[in-house]
């Protein structure tokens, strides 16, 4: 494929929200301030708008490519898909960047009902008929069970002629997507979701319940825990994604809906998830060992399980 981008694409890029799309994206590194500004935790004198940002320290003020260019240290061509690839909630026709290169049935789109005059009410992703560049993904690349990958909450769909992976919570009001294409490591929140939303997987009524950081961390911890030989309804096991590293409410809620759990924080290892445990001390939190995220840990495991039958 080609690495350029068109003159759609940057245009289109270049009026995304900037603070909807720190806020979703990136909310470990973003501190709501005031109904339509944030600011960046690196620098607290960067403030995001619906506009772009403005730098106080510099008095630099620009668009959201610059933005991700020059202080995420992004390539400009993956600044521009990122951005292109985020639902900002826009008219699609206003920001159109081509046909899609997967086809997407129509009688397959699933999106929830929205009223008229909900406005910026959530819609799910609509659903693709790519399963195989799903599997692709999450089977081959990520090593997941194709068994546990469960159609109702993990599909796939297509933005801008990419094929992103949808993890629908089972209420439908929160879901994360993940880009499966490896040149576009995309991932964030779909537009409007609940800013306390979470997904789930496992148990339908936990008593144990492992909350990481993203849905691939939590299909892979699963994943683990039935190498093992753990049956999560029998052993009632669920395993949650909170969408993000500092995302304390959507912890509180899981708590408000399972209030007989028992939660464990299994976060990244590294800084900002061992910071953001000890923030909450009244959970016991566990981290993957030698690793930085437990896909790390299961692919690990997988590659060591077929060297040793490779050595038979």
């Amino acid at each position: 494929m080609s690495n350029r981008v068109g003159k759609n694409q940057i245009e289109c890029a270049r009026g995304v929200d900037l603070n909807r799309f720190m806020l979703n994206v990136y909310p470990e590194q973003t501190q709501p301030d005031g109904k339509n500004h944030s600011r960046w935790t690196e620098n607290r004198k960067v403030v995001f708008s619906d506009h772009g940002f403005y730098d106080n320290s510099t008095g630099r003020a620009d668009n959201a490519i610059s933005f991700l260019v020059e202080y995420l240290d992004m390539p400009f061509q993956d600044a521009v898909r990122a951005l292109c690839d985020y639902d900002d909630g826009r008219d699609p026709e206003l920001c159109s960047h081509g046909s899609a290169s997967v086809a997407v049935s129509k009688s397959t789109a699933q999106n929830v009902p929205v009223p008229s005059d909900a406005g910026s009410a959530f819609v799910a992703p609509p659903r693709a008929l790519c399963p195989v560049e799903l599997r692709t993904y999450l089977c081959d690349k990520r090593g997941i069970d194709a068994a546990l990958l469960d159609p109702e909450i993990v599909y796939p769909t297509i933005s801008n002629g990419h094929v992103n992976a949808v993890f629908l919570s089972r209420d439908c009001n929160y879901a994360e997507i993940r880009g499966t294409s490896p040149c576009l490591p995309f991932k964030g929140k779909a537009a409007h979701c609940d800013h306390d939303g979470y997904w789930i997987v496992g148990s339908r009524n936990p008593m144990t319940i492992y909350v990481c950081e993203a849905a691939i961390d939590a299909l892979s911890l699963m994943n683990l825990y039935q190498l093992n030989g753990y049956d999560c309804e029998k052993y009632s096991l669920a395993f949650v994604s909170i969408g993000g590293c500092g995302c304390t409410k959507a912890i509180k809620r899981v708590q408000r809906q399972y209030p007989f759990a028992v939660l464990h924080l299994c976060f990244d290892n590294d800084d900002a998830g061992r910071h953001f445990a000890e923030s909450l001390p009244q959970y016991p939190s566990h981290f993957p060992e030698n690793q930085k995220d437990w896909n790390d840990i299961l692919v690990a495991h997988k590659k060591n399980r077929q060297n040793n039958m490779n050595a038979l």
